[in-house]
């Protein structure tokens, strides 16, 4: 998207404002630690959901990348980034993970540990730090709206982790209900809202209903190539260790397996996976299973609907930025 180069600079301008935050009332040690934790958790990171918040913004009120009206975009998208991030801190917590975007883990780090639960915490409340910054340049309403909708998706991707982490039955049911509400709601919709909300240029009190069941499918498909990606992708490039397999994730992996296999095959499925030992078991039975083959498949008529999908759409939207964050999600391998 045309708008990432000035989206990454943006960042001193994110963390000088956070730090004067900080400095009105924590002692130095404490500013150090949140900054040190700010940089960390951001570091490496595609910063897609920014970017695309950003991208929406621009097309809609037609800034240019490099303006000063732009920062408005820039800062919106950095709230959904380091929101982001502090998802990331509690999700790499519950889940033991060792590594994320090519590091150790914020909480396997020695001095850190179970103090991550509140650093994760601390993120996402930093990140209103720079929506407050923009105020002025926001209607009230329109701020208020900015709120309103982060707090909703906030409890949608809480509840979302929460079925995630329990879901135990390897359904389709069952996980698309997991996807849609543990990513599809913050992957896609919240940044994609976030830009059309802060454009200003939409009622108020717009729902979005008729481009929502795009953005939920789109993310819905964001999570399925993650799933994929978590088996198969390689840590030099994904910059995590998978461990879906350890932890009998119910996966887009996992589900196909069992809809797939005979008895035989359902009966090695319940015994094996979420063992450490039997991964290469679990990763046999679903070369047997062909599940590469079929996801290849899926990602061609998925992506072959999400685009007729997008064309369909209303032309009050920003389609150009859509297809490219689409293009975006269609190509990524990591």
């Amino acid at each position: 998207m045309n708008c990432s180069k000035e989206f990454f600079a943006f960042y001193p301008e994110v963390k000088e404002c956070i730090s004067q935050f900080l400095n009105g009332f924590t002692v130095d040690w404490v500013q150090k630690h949140c900054i040190d934790m700010l940089e960390y958790s951001t570091k490496g990171g595609k910063m897609l959901r920014g970017i695309m918040t950003a991208a929406v913004y621009l097309e809609l009120t037609g800034y240019s990348p490099d303006s000063e009206e732009a920062k408005v975009g820039y800062y919106l998208g950095w709230v959904e980034e380091i929101i982001h991030a502090g998802y990331l801190i509690a999700d790499d917590l519950m889940d033991q993970s060792e590594t994320r975007r090519g590091q150790e883990c914020w909480y396997k780090r020695e001095e850190i540990g179970d103090q991550a639960v509140n650093d994760g915490l601390i993120l996402q409340d930093l990140a209103y730090v720079l929506l407050d910054k923009i105020r002025n340049k926001l209607n009230t309403k329109y701020y208020a709206k900015l709120i309103e909708f982060s707090r909703k998706i906030g409890t949608y991707t809480t509840i979302g982790q929460t079925y995630d982490f329990i879901a135990k039955i390897p359904s389709f049911q069952e996980y698309n209900q997991i996807v849609t509400y543990k990513t599809a709601f913050y992957t896609v919709v919240s940044p994609i809202v976030f830009g059309l909300i802060g454009s200003q240029i939409y009622d108020v009190d717009d729902k979005f209903e008729d481009i929502e069941k795009f953005m939920i499918r789109l993310g819905n498909y964001f999570q399925v190539q993650d799933d994929y990606i978590d088996v198969y992708g390689d840590p030099k490039h994904t910059g995590k260790i998978g461990t879906d397999i350890q932890d009998a994730k119910i996966s887009w992996c996992y589900c196909k397996a069992y809809e797939l296999a005979n008895d035989d095959q359902k009966k090695i499925l319940k015994e094996k996976i979420g063992h450490e030992e039997y991964v290469n078991d679990i990763k046999q039975l679903y070369a047997d299973l062909k599940i590469p083959q079929y996801f290849e498949e899926f990602s061609r008529t998925e992506s072959e609907a999400l685009r007729t999908e997008l064309a369909n759409l209303d032309p009050k939207y920003p389609k150009k930025a859509l297809g490219q964050i689409l293009e975006i999600i269609i190509k990524r391998k990591q």
